[in-house]
């Protein structure tokens, strides 16, 4: 059986499970990629507001072990279901729409008038709702 990971990070993520020899020294045991490139135009302008990676209960297993992996789950850029089900629904629902890598938008930017009240668009927005 397995899980679908949907995720709304910018660059596909390695998540890296290490062991800790007797000597304690940390070595790679198990490389886990979680398919990114969510707001990222593909080269056909294509720009997907979410990707989703099937991953082993095993596999799952050790994402929650991983501190990076459960940040990115509270931060609301990673959600894990138990079904397939339509990306962007999944993302709409109760997801982050994007991480902080990714690329400004027209949306990003709040209007600003000049002194003699010309409008213009210069100024990136926090990301909170002004």
């Amino acid at each position: 059986m397995s899980v679908y990971v949907y995720s709304t990070l910018s660059a596909d993520m390695a998540y890296v499970k290490f062991d800790t020899s007797p000597a304690g020294i940390k070595t790679p045991a198990k490389k886990i990629i979680i398919a990114g490139q969510a707001n990222i135009a593909d080269k056909r302008l294509d720009t997907p507001k979410g990707k989703v990676t099937e991953v082993s209960n095993e596999d799952y297993a050790l994402l929650q072990e991983i501190p990076v992996f459960q940040l990115h789950v509270k931060n609301g850029h990673i959600k894990v279901e138990n079904s397939k089900k339509e990306v962007e629904k999944v993302v709409e629902a109760d997801m982050s729409p994007k991480d902080k890598s990714a690329p400004k938008t027209p949306k990003d930017y709040k209007s600003k008038k000049s002194k003699d009240g010309t409008t213009f668009e210069n100024e990136p927005t926090t990301g909170k709702a002004d």
